[in-house]
């Protein structure tokens, strides 16, 4: 049994904060999970000038998806983001620096 819960800041980028350009990036993060996340697992708000996103959920058997929507994330957005994965006795943290291979 695979336990999950993450949580990503959707931002186009660290400090500006044109908005344009942010509903841009938010419109592009829709589209992709509409394609990937056949499940509809995910949750996302608008709220007080954030964009954010959570899934969570229980899979019998370890599933690609859900990481691969950080790696999305990661090489499309600029974000803060957590993700955390558990496997009967082990656990995996995901962190950015590991999705983007650094």
């Amino acid at each position: 049994m695979f336990e999950f819960h993450g949580w990503i800041v959707l931002r186009y980028h660290t400090h500006d904060t044109n908005e344009y350009l942010q509903d841009q990036a938010y419109s592009r993060f829709i589209n992709y999970l509409k394609d990937i996340d056949t499940e509809e697992l995910s949750n996302i708000k608008r709220r007080n000038g954030q964009d954010s996103w959570t899934i969570s959920g229980l899979h019998n058997h370890f599933s690609n998806y859900v990481l691969e929507i950080y790696k999305w994330v990661s090489e499309n957005l600029q974000v803060h983001m957590d993700c955390y994965i558990h496997r009967t006795m082990k656990t995996l943290k995901i962190t950015t620096s590991l999705l983007s291979g650094n």
